[in-house]
């Protein structure tokens, strides 16, 4: 019984997460920079970190999303081209944290990721 229903909460959540991913869809109404600007707030690595790559590589992150690019810069994608991005706005107290932020070993979040497929119940088939 207690199985049941630890699948039940985990089918709720992630179908939750599901949801609250679509409602990032309205976040497109800001435009490009805007919705990215939402996404690499997201509690999500790894969507953040791709919408962070994103803002740098445009030279186009709003100054309020600047933060958590510095926190972002624990993931070796981001650092060297944060603290590029920084340098090139002269926010060199930001470009110096950036740089020393120790990182996080992106085989980390390739485990989560895999995790995450795994997870997921295959879809039905039907065989024709």
């Amino acid at each position: 019984m207690t199985m049941v229903l630890a699948e039940a909460n985990r089918g709720a959540d992630e179908e939750a997460r599901q949801i609250e991913r679509l409602l990032l869809l309205d976040k497109m109404k800001l435009g490009p920079i805007g919705y990215f600007a939402v996404l690499a707030n997201d509690s999500d690595d790894i969507l953040a970190i791709g919408a962070a790559r994103v803002l740098i590589d445009q030279d186009a992150a709003p100054e309020w999303v600047w933060d958590r690019i510095v926190a972002l810069s624990a993931y070796p994608s981001i650092q060297s081209r944060a603290f590029d991005f920084f340098i090139s706005n002269f926010d060199y107290e930001r470009a110096r944290t950036a740089l020393e932020t120790p990182l996080r070993a992106s085989a980390d979040l390739i485990e989560r990721q895999l995790a995450s497929i795994f997870t997921v119940a295959p879809p039905e088939t039907i065989d024709i």
